[in-house]
């Protein structure tokens, strides 16, 4: 989930009202409750699907445009994905679009308010986790196109949102799992002034936990970019 206090140089592409959140809030706990069942189950289908496969990929890949267009709708998939937990879950959607620097991304901007209760911290955490579930659902459909088509195409792009699903997983900060780790601790994710990390952690228990996430957020840079490099990797294969 990429949230911004004030993301410069954007394009919003549609606020939402709080009424209009409120009728929509019963099919979004539907939605919120069937999601990580449906992602995993449709990423372990989509993975039976590939292992099976015994032809050879083919055809070439799209050029750099339509390539270019398939990260960005599955950027946005990713965020989309987070919109039913934060409807369900009582914390009001501001506004989705298009962030242009520091680097081209999606996102959504939300009110979560103060996470305090052990209740708040399981919706908060299903918050930040949906988009990887929506991830992992694309995968299993990629997935699972390519066994049946062959596409190079799929294939690359499931590789894609691999990567994107170790990547927001990891607990680097300011991505999902930093956040969604944070919830888990109960430590409040706000890390990026080192004031801050030096208050939390002289805090006794609370002061530990902060000093368990920063130490996961130190070592999750490093596998951040072993998974980078073997995502490159892949993908130079496919090109082949």
């Amino acid at each position: 989930m990429f949230e911004r206090a004030s993301a410069p140089k954007r394009i919003v592409f549609h606020r939402f009202s709080r009424k209009g959140q409120r009728a929509l809030r019963p099919a979004a706990r539907v939605c919120n409750a069937l999601l990580p069942v449906t992602g995993a189950a449709l990423f372990a289908w989509g993975c039976g699907a590939a292992l099976a496969l015994r032809t050879p990929l083919e055809e070439a890949l799209p050029g750099p445009v339509t390539l270019l267009a398939g990260f960005l709708a599955f950027d946005m998939l990713h965020e989309c994905g987070h919109r039913p937990a934060n409807c369900a879950c009582g914390f009001p959607v501001e506004e989705i679009g298009l962030l242009l620097e520091p680097d081209m991304a999606f996102y959504v901007r939300n009110d979560s308010g103060p996470i305090v209760s052990a209740r708040g911290r399981r919706q908060y955490l299903q918050i930040c986790l949906a988009g990887i579930e929506t991830d992992l659902a694309a995968i299993g459909v990629l997935l699972w196109s390519c066994a049946r088509t062959g596409s190079r195409t799929c294939a690359f792009f499931a590789l894609f949102n691999m990567i994107s699903v170790v990547h927001n997983a990891l607990p680097v900060s300011g991505r999902d799992g930093e956040k969604a780790l944070s919830a888990l601790l109960h430590v409040e994710a706000v890390l990026a002034s080192p004031a801050r990390r030096r208050a939390l952690v002289r805090r006794g228990i609370h002061g530990r936990r902060a000093l368990r996430l920063l130490w996961a957020i130190r070592l999750a840079r490093g596998i951040d970019l072993v998974v980078q490099g073997i995502g490159m990797v892949g993908i130079r294969i496919l090109l082949l």
